[in-house]
């Protein structure tokens, strides 16, 4: 599993910044206010160092671990030192090795999420820290841009899902054990956070012709482990589906393509205690 994720990321190293947004300055507040009494601070699942960087140039020590070179590399050349190869299950360091761990927008990639959170708090002293999205407030309670009682538009998940239906009637259905968001919301329920600190609260429009053409370049892991054959035949399938698309009963094809998609994302970030995770 651990090799797989990490060729999966290896795949997408070249593209990767070009397709997720630097940290921002309400994510590195948040991270940074927090933490600021520490100084070592472990970046677990270091990527290319979009949160590394920044928090170096704060004046933390970083070490960052990954499990893809590729990945890494990449951070190396934005000037991260200190990165090491490894797995997030078995952690290379010393018990209370660090003052804090940091963990960022990877838990939901990790399965035996439980086993990476011990790991983290058997090697950090003072704090463990991780931003997580807020599925719940995401879906309810939503308010988008054009006043609508409901923002998040069911056009994204349904895509996903219609994607991951097409992979398995061709012979290639998603790992079992790669359970996206739902590990963090039951990390949320199993191992409660001492403090929630809302970072944002936002809406980001996108069209559909956007979101396909993400697809298209196989920017997100799980479009990585299929053959490239497999993968535009499913694209294909997708873009049948929009264009065949009966919204109330005469949306065409042109305006369906530029429809926009609204999703609400709710960013937190989590702080533990070392002990609350050792006991986990």
């Amino acid at each position: 599993m651990t090799t797989t994720i990490g060729a999966e990321f290896d795949s997408i190293s070249e593209i990767y910044d070009s397709t997720r947004r630097a940290a921002t300055e309400a994510e590195l507040k948040a991270v940074s206010s927090e933490l600021s009494e520490c100084r070592t601070i472990l970046d677990i699942g270091v990527g290319t160092g979009r949160f590394a960087k920044p928090l170096s140039d704060l004046g933390f020590e970083i070490v960052g671990i990954d499990i893809s070179r590729k990945m890494m590399s990449k951070a190396r050349q934005k000037g991260v030192e200190n990165l090491i190869l490894a797995d997030a299950h078995n952690i290379p360091f010393k018990d209370r090795s660090f003052d804090a761990s940091i963990i960022i927008h990877v838990l939901h990639l990790i399965p035996d999420w439980l086993n990476v959170a011990r790991e983290m708090g058997r090697v950090t002293k003072n704090k463990v820290a991780a931003l997580l999205r807020n599925r719940q407030r995401e879906w309810n309670n939503a308010t988008n841009v054009s006043g609508n009682s409901s923002a998040t538009s069911p056009v994204f998940p349904e895509l996903w899902t219609r994607y991951a239906q097409l992979r398995e009637e061709m012979g290639y259905p998603i790992r079992r054990n790669r359970r996206m968001w739902q590990n963090e919301e039951e990390i949320r329920s199993k191992l409660p956070p001492m403090k929630l600190v809302k970072v944002s609260d936002e809406v980001v429009v996108m069209n559909i012709s956007d979101l396909i053409t993400r697809f298209q370049q196989r920017i997100y892991p799980m479009l990585q482990d299929i053959p490239i054959d497999v993968h535009n035949k499913i694209i294909q399938k997708l873009l049948s589906s929009i264009a065949n698309a009966d919204h109330n009963g005469k949306e065409t094809t042109s305006t369906l393509r530029e429809k926009q998609i609204e999703r609400r994302i709710v960013e937190e970030l989590a702080i533990w205690r070392p002990d609350q995770l050792r006991l986990g």
